[in-house]
């Protein structure tokens, strides 16, 4: 449905199976990217505030409450919860802007993606076509929308946009978890959700 654009520059995955051939995919379309040889310009060691050429917001363990920005080494930040995040480089000064990122399998945790957009003023486009993680997407598109966090019913279970119960991933609670998101504060029209998957061709795909 549509290839990578011209301003994509960087894709991040949850892979289930056929992990070489998705990839294959994403190179002859020129959506598997690694950051620009100019990004080395900046030291690993320094923070996106202390140089100029990097577009990101100030970095800081204190930033959502340390939910969705966790600090790691002298280098490196953990993006989102310890369920759904990932470790990144401190400085990832190759995304500006406007640049798309791709999410493919996002699950019932998109705090990386939130995080992400919400940093470094990225474009990310989300993909999970699993019942479950669309209800998710929805109440958390719904939650930035609004600037409105979903009814939480005990420590991790919340009512989504359709009045079903749900619960969080991870061991964070729903409230400390969608009040992240609401303090990362991305714009709604940073993100986007498809309910498709990611294949080696189009077509249906097979679950386990």
């Amino acid at each position: 449905h549509g290839k990578p654009t011209n301003d994509t520059v960087m894709v991040h995955a949850n892979w289930v199976v056929g992990t070489k051939a998705k990839i294959q995919l994403l190179k002859d379309h020129g959506g598997w990217c690694t950051p620009p040889p100019d990004h080395r310009d900046v030291p690993s060691t320094s923070s996106p505030t202390s140089s100029s050429s990097c577009p990101a917001k100030k970095i800081h363990p204190t930033t959502t409450k340390g939910v969705f920005l966790q600090p790691r080494a002298a280098d490196t930040v953990r993006l989102g919860t310890e369920y759904g995040g990932f470790d990144v480089p401190r400085d990832m000064c190759f995304l500006r802007p406007g640049d798309v990122v791709y999410g493919f399998g996002c699950g019932e945790d998109i705090s990386f993606d939130i995080a992400l957009a919400g940093m470094y003023s990225v474009k990310v486009r989300m993909f999970d076509p699993t019942p479950r993680a669309v209800a998710h997407a929805h109440t958390v598109l719904h939650t930035i929308a609004t600037h409105t966090a979903p009814a939480a019913i005990t420590k991790k279970k919340y009512i989504d946009t359709a009045g079903v119960e749900r619960e969080v991933s991870g061991s964070i609670g729903a409230e400390r978890y969608f009040a992240a998101i609401l303090e990362t504060d991305p714009a709604k029209d940073q993100l986007e959700f498809h309910a498709f998957a990611l294949g080696a061709k189009d077509g249906r795909q097979k679950f386990f």
